[in-house]
């Protein structure tokens, strides 16, 4: 059994509680959606995600994700594949060799799912273009 512990900022007036108990309910999706090992999460300890699990205007969010990648989305919906996961972890670690490793795929395997997503006119070289993605996964990870 797993528990988690998730707390949202400290209410001195009744009036708080309730936008405590939101950012509380944020953070332990975050927590779900991230892979966090930590089973206690302050919000404040969300960083520059709060910006996102705290965001009043989801559409825009929302919108913003679905620009960015619902060309994978659709493919990874359509051929049961995993380009989407495969294109979170190679954000992440920038390295061909450990995301192969953690994602347990081939080196060609890998090689081949980037250079599908790059076929969708990803450029993953572009620092800004890997930044929007990697916005636009977290907003997705944590609205699903």
């Amino acid at each position: 059994m797993t528990i988690s512990l998730d707390i949202g900022d400290v209410a001195f007036r009744v009036e708080e509680y309730y936008k405590s108990y939101l950012q509380a309910s944020k953070a332990l999706k975050a927590i779900e959606s991230f892979d966090k090992k930590e089973r206690v999460l302050f919000f404040d300890e969300l960083g520059s995600l709060t910006i996102l699990v705290d965001s009043h205007n989801d559409k825009n969010l929302l919108e913003f994700m679905n620009q960015t990648l619902n060309p994978l989305i659709d493919y990874d919906i359509k051929h049961d594949s995993d380009l989407l996961k495969t294109l979170d972890y190679y954000l992440r670690y920038d390295s061909i060799r450990k995301t192969a490793e953690t994602i347990n795929l081939s080196l060609s395997g890998l090689k081949y799912r980037l250079n599908k997503i790059r076929d969708f006119g990803y450029n993953l070289q572009s620092l800004q273009e890997r930044f929007d993605l990697q916005l636009a996964i977290k907003i997705y990870q944590i609205t699903q």
